[in-house]
């Protein structure tokens, strides 16, 4: 739905080019000090300077995506990667790159600690458009209807916002919403007719809830989650309760690499 800003290569490239500023920084500092000692005035001094000046912009605006990897690749503790994290905000001077840090400090509060407060803090932060996809599904826990009626909207996420609708018992606006989704076939899955048949059902439109089950069990017939939703009357109400009640705690773990492969850059 959204391209990543700075991706994998971008990471690298940066990764490269502030090594390589370190390097060139450590040289010119060493030969301005030799001709000091030496000769106490130093060759092409605006040039040395200049390039002095280029390394250590360049090594501090590398500094979040520095602290970002280091989160990512070398934390072992939530403190850690939290620690990591809140340091490449904090070292951010450009503002896009803020947001984007911002972002991802966001996703590791949703994904890693499942901390859904601090999520939603640090979503809110960020300028990015790509945040409305994560918002729309925590407000949706929190019960902020309107703000996550907001986000399903901003990223198209037709499916949600007919949920949202569901768990407000707006059955209209709900099927309305769906349908924007099932307009397209091709681009249906079979939760999407598992859910617009669910709303019928709720709505008390038992022939067209049928049918549309009917399709989502034809689509995926081995899905547990499909037949539940047919079967389980209070479904979304009690799976949107989980939901909420997880997010609510914070969990204290510790990272392993598979856990590191879960979100990367």
């Amino acid at each position: 739905m959204y391209e990543i800003k700075y991706d994998f290569l971008f990471c690298l490239l940066t990764y490269t080019l502030s090594f390589a500023a370190l390097v060139l920084f450590c040289i010119l500092t060493v030969k301005c000090l030799i001709d000091i000692f030496k000769k106490r005035e130093i060759k092409n001094k605006i040039i040395k300077f200049f390039l002095i000046f280029v390394c250590v912009t360049g090594m501090i605006l590398s500094l979040p995506f520095w602290f970002a990897g280091l989160s990512f690749s070398v934390a072992k503790t939530n403190e850690e990667i939290e620690s990591y994290s809140k340091l490449a905000v904090k070292t951010a001077i450009l503002p896009s790159v803020k947001s984007y840090m911002y972002y991802e400090l966001g996703n590791v509060y949703q994904v890693f600690f499942e901390d859904g407060k601090k999520a939603i803090e640090n979503y809110e932060k960020s300028k990015e458009p790509y945040t409305c996809v994560n918002l729309c599904t925590l407000y949706i826990y929190k019960r902020d209807y309107d703000k996550a009626l907001k986000n399903c909207s901003d990223a198209k996420l037709y499916q949600l916002t007919a949920i949202n609708y569901l768990l407000q018992n707006d059955y209209k606006q709900a099927l309305n919403s769906i349908d924007k989704k099932l307009q397209n076939s091709k681009n249906a899955n079979c939760t999407d007719y598992a859910v617009r048949g669910f709303i019928y059902r709720k709505a008390g439109q038992s022939v067209l809830s049928d049918k549309d089950f009917d399709k989502a069990l034809k689509m995926c017939p081995k899905s547990e989650k499909i037949k539940n939703i047919y079967s389980n009357e209070n479904y979304f109400d009690e799976l949107y309760t989980k939901k909420r009640n997880k997010y609510k705690k914070k969990k204290t773990i510790t990272i392993n690499q598979s856990d590191r492969n879960i979100y990367v850059y």
